[in-house]
């Protein structure tokens, strides 16, 4: 009995084990994306905080561009990597080819988040309930293990019982 126990612990262990590595991938699947709107999000803030400096730049021409340009490099220079990085970035989130507002990356980014979250906590309680099992099927396996190791020393005892018997009906 507390074989077919330990087989089926082992089988439920080993299904709980492919759940688990199953949602070990989605998770970091969606940890990635999360990242990757969170990143897009703050270039986005970012490149509004710098699209002031840029418009007055690109406003001006010639010699008061050039020396604006000496003032602001770093900045202008930044817009534009900031720029290039979100047209880039903002591609899979495109919807009939409008880019989405910084309100909509936000609320697609809370409700993967909420999403993360349910599935972080039934990952937990796979890798709980795996400990469980992992140290209930230990205790059926010392059992099991005790059990053949006390009918191999009552076998032994009986085979040497034996054989004093008949050793002593020879003499």
């Amino acid at each position: 009995m507390a074989f077919i126990r330990l087989r089926s612990i082992t089988l439920l262990a080993s299904q709980a084990g492919l759940k688990r590595e199953e949602l070990g991938k989605k998770l970091a699947k969606m940890k990635s994306q999360i990242l990757a709107i969170d990143e897009l999000i703050a270039k986005i803030n970012h490149l509004k905080e710098l699209s002031d400096i840029y418009k007055e730049y690109n406003g001006l021409t010639g010699f008061k561009q050039s020396r604006f340009r000496k003032k602001n490099a770093a900045a202008i220079d930044d817009y534009k990597q900031t720029n290039s990085y979100v047209r880039e970035h903002i591609e899979p989130y495109k919807q009939d080819d409008k880019a989405p507002t910084i309100k909509q990356l936000t609320d697609r980014n809370n409700d993967m988040k909420l999403r993360f979250n349910a599935i972080a906590q039934e990952y937990n309680h796979l890798v709980e309930a795996e400990a469980v099992m992992g140290k209930y099927s230990r205790e059926i396996r010392k059992h099991i293990t005790g059990q053949q190791n006390c009918r191999a020393v009552e076998q032994s005892r009986e085979r040497r019982h034996n054989r004093n018997r008949h050793n002593s009906e020879l003499e």
